[in-house]
């Protein structure tokens, strides 16, 4: 459980830092020229990315339940947007 919090957060906070004037400006440039279909699970859209991560996670490093493996990456996707809406209302955007 603690592994999703902390990987929905990693993955929010990379979806961020690929922003123009960041510090992984240089990967959000990449990836926004390959098509929407591969650039969203590669970082151009943070629940994308973090159900990405968090399916591929759970297969590779948990034993398989059916059960778990939609838990992990809807509960990932639900934190991220949580953090999103509190980075949105910390910065009143």
């Amino acid at each position: 459980m603690i592994e999703i919090i902390k990987i929905s957060l990693i993955c929010y906070v990379f979806t961020r830092l690929i922003k123009p004037k960041h510090i992984f400006q240089f990967y959000g440039k990449l990836i926004k020229r390959l098509p929407w279909y591969i650039a969203d699970p590669l970082g151009a859209c943070f629940m994308c990315l973090t159900g990405e991560v968090l399916f591929w996670y759970y297969i590779i490093t948990q034993p398989f339940d059916m059960i778990d493996l939609l838990f992990w990456p809807s509960l990932g996707i639900m934190l991220t947007l949580i953090y999103d809406k509190i980075y949105s209302w910390w910065l009143c955007e």
